[in-house]
């Protein structure tokens, strides 16, 4: 699948501490963009582990940073997660960045912001989580 999103346009890097996934390009990078895949494994009730994906578009700005959902639940497969990604990408390619980030929105299963925390803490905490994912993307990276 990382050949087929290289062909794309997209940079693909693999989290080295977390089951995770992040998909880029430098356009991307330098307005604040990222997408990122997770894998998430839960005990259920029955004690049989429970595996999940995440697909979320992570932004930010001077005045907030926002991570929204676009898929969580089954488990997909390598094809689905390239067509979510891929269909994400594409949007950002066709859209004004603003005009993506409210399709985005729109198209999501639910967001946080920062700044719709109500305490300055939990702004602060949202905000450092989501700048520290692009700093991961970036250690390495040329921006």
């Amino acid at each position: 699948m990382e050949l087929l999103l290289n062909h794309k346009g997209l940079k693909v890097k693999h989290s080295d501490e977390y089951e995770r996934v992040y998909y880029y390009n430098d356009d991307m990078l330098k307005n604040n963009v990222l997408i990122t895949e997770d894998t998430l494994m839960n005990d259920n009730e029955s004690g049989k582990v429970n595996v999940q994906t995440s697909i979320s578009v992570k932004h930010f700005n001077e005045i907030d940073a926002v991570t929204y959902d676009i898929y969580w639940g089954d488990l997909l497969s390598p094809i689905q997660v390239y067509r979510i990604t891929l269909d994400i990408y594409e949007m950002y390619k066709n859209y004004p960045l603003n005009l993506f980030l409210e399709l985005i929105d729109d198209i999501s299963t639910g967001s946080m912001s920062a700044a719709s925390q109500s305490k300055q803490q939990s702004r602060d905490e949202i905000m450092d989580w989501i700048k520290g994912e692009f700093e991961e993307v970036m250690e390495g990276s040329e921006r």
